[in-house]
């Protein structure tokens, strides 16, 4: 670690987190984690939207349906889901919906990468506050190290729980790239670096749905942090507004300052029928 010591001058983008400065605001959960892509496939083809979470895991617990060797592992995942897709009944039952009437597999890639992101502040911010800024300026490379000198920055700043050891620093910063390679952003088996990360537009709709839902605001919403997860600037996301618009996904206008934005129903199930066509 005595890159990453060295590496305490080093600028990084402002965090900007709105909580007080030294409150706790990450963990290691990420370690345990990944992308998890086939157990999230399977758990989302067997999950029964009709019962409880707690049924659903008891039921799959009980038969190892996704041949787990060890329970704790099998513990590990089944909280992970939940915690990415199964947090609202809505949010399942709409990509499962999706995966049943045989939409694009990249839609459904990009919106489990999307809910995956949103759930793990580390890995959040990862993404907005560091490699955004960093591939908007052009670097294509991205190196392991990096990834530690951004997280002993804010572990310096006490947004863990506790003091995290360089041991932990470097297991979340691994951790961490994994889930983005295995999701498409990062390409490269040792050496990593951004690959072609392309946004299909219902998964854009989709996220811009659940962001309407919190901030009504159009305008706001073209500035919303959460684009950067997809590595979207002011521009793209208009234009991605304006095709959304043309194909029928909702209505967005702009007449002078104000701006209208407007989707065709008032619940993410019923906009998921939209999107399924």
């Amino acid at each position: 670690m005595t890159k990453q010591r060295k590496a305490r001058n080093h600028k990084f983008p402002n965090t900007r987190v709105t909580s007080k400065e030294n409150s706790a605001i990450y963990s290691s959960k990420v370690i345990k984690s990944g992308a998890l892509l086939d157990d999230t496939l399977t758990l989302l083809n067997i999950w029964d939207t009709s019962v409880s979470n707690k049924s659903n895991v008891s039921r799959i617990s009980e038969l190892n349906m996704l041949g787990k060797a060890s329970r704790s592992r099998l513990s590990d995942i089944l909280s992970i889901f939940i915690q990415r897709y199964a947090y609202e009944k809505r949010i399942v039952k709409s990509i499962k919906k999706l995966i049943e009437n045989d939409v694009d597999r990249d839609v459904i890639l990009k919106i489990l990468y999307y809910h995956t992101a949103i759930s793990d502040r580390l890995v959040n911010d990862i993404i907005s506050n560091f490699l955004f800024y960093k591939k908007s300026s052009g670097i294509i490379d991205v190196y392991v190290h990096e990834i530690e000198f951004t997280i002993l920055k804010w572990n310096d700043e006490g947004k863990m729980p506790s003091k995290w050891g360089d041991i932990t620093i470097k297991r979340a910063a691994q951790s961490t790239m994994a889930i983005l390679r295995d999701f498409g952003v990062f390409e490269g088996a040792v050496k990593k670096r951004f690959s072609p990360f392309f946004l299909p537009l219902k998964t854009f709709a989709y996220v811009a749905f659940l962001v309407k839902e919190k901030q009504p605001s159009g305008m706001k919403l073209l500035d919303s942090d959460v684009w950067k997860l997809f590595f979207l600037d002011r521009q793209l996301v208009e234009r991605y507004l304006l095709e959304a618009d043309h194909q029928g996904l909702l209505d967005y206008h702009v007449a002078g300052n104000v701006t209208r934005l407007v989707f065709p129903v008032e619940t993410l199930e019923e906009y998921v029928d939209v999107l399924v066509g």
